[in-house]
Order: C-alpha cells, then sequence, then structure tokens
C-alpha cells in the first residue's frame, strides 16, 4: 500500500525467502523455553522476543493504517477512476480485517505472555505461584484460542469464503 509502483521491486522471491526463514528461525526460538534445558538462560532473550514481535505487529500495521488514511484523503481530494476507487476500497476492506485479527491476536495471547513473563517474579510468593500455576492451562488455551478465531474472522469478513463455508455445513 506504500508503494504500489514499486511492489514488484520490493516483494521478491529472495526477500519472500528469507522472511520465511526468518519465521521459521522465530518459531525455533519461540519454542526453546519450553525445552527446559535452557529456559533460564533464554528466559530474558525470550522476553525481549516476546515483546518485540508484538510491538512489531502494532508498528507496522499502524503505519498502514496511517497510509490508508492518507490515501483516503488523497482521494477525497482529487477526481480518481472508479477502478482506483475500488481497489482502495477492497484495500481498505482488508486493512479492516487485518485489524480485527491484530485486535483478536492481542486479546487472546498477551495475557499469555504476560502471566508468562512475571511467573519467574512472583513464584517466590506460594499464593500467587498457586494461582498463576492454576490460570497457566487457561492463559494458554486462550492464546490457542487464536488459531480458531482467525478463520471465523475471515469467515465473516469474507463473503466467498462464508458461502463456502455454509454449504460445507450444508453437506
Amino acid at each position: 500500500m506504500k508503494f504500489p509502483f514499486r511492489y514488484p521491486d520490493i516483494v521478491t522471491t529472495f526477500r519472500i525467502k528469507i522472511a520465511v526463514s526468518f519465521s521459521w528461525l522465530a518459531c525455533i526460538v519461540n519454542a526453546l523455553p519450553y525445552t527446559g534445558v535452557i529456559a533460564t538462560v533464554v528466559g530474558p532473550i525470550y522476553f525481549t522476543f516476546r515483546v518485540l514481535s508484538v510491538v512489531t505487529i502494532v508498528y507496522f500495521h499502524i503505519s498502514v493504517y496511517i497510509e490508508t488514511r492518507r490515501h483516503e484523503k488523497q482521494i477525497q481530494a482529487e477526481q480518481v477512476s472508479p477502478e482506483a476507487l475500488a481497489k482502495f476500497l477492497k484495500e481498505k476492506r482488508a486493512l479492516k480485517t487485518t485489524t480485527i485479527i491484530i485486535g483478536v491476536f492481542l486479546l487472546c495471547y498477551l495475557p499469555f505472555v504476560v502471566i508468562g513473563t512475571v511467573r519467574g517474579d512472583l513464584l517466590k510468593k506460594s499464593l500467587v505461584s498457586v494461582t498463576l500455576s492454576l490460570l497457566q492451562p487457561l492463559l494458554l488455551s486462550s492464546s490457542l484460542i487464536n488459531s480458531l478465531c482467525n478463520p471465523l474472522v475471515y469467515c465473516f469478513r469474507n463473503k466467498e469464503l462464508r458461502k463456502v463455508f455454509i454449504e460445507l455445513l450444508n453437506d
């Protein structure tokens, strides 16, 4: 959205491969504390990784939102072709869907991240430790529920997916 004319030059096959490799590396780093062997060493790195991941997602989403608002103001100020307007409206709808997805992600994932992060500091107090131990499965489930929510959001926001989903339910 930010550089529509330079998009083919910016998004190359090589850069996509790098992004996918980085995503796999991020998933591996995310799983390291659960191995137990190096959890004490990786703890601060893991916390930093969690915070940076969430901040990065929010930052890029805000930058896309700002760019969308700028495009919207340009369209209102100028006469644009119906094709350009239709493309913008489609992109704006995609932005709204992405906003919902990120909101659901934060709602599902942040409690798990926050409690998982402060849990080590609070383990010294026995009542808090017991409470957190009881909440841990619920918070983990909350973060995993995000995987269920994404298809539902897309289903409600996309008419074609909704039709296919209803057809599948009727069969």
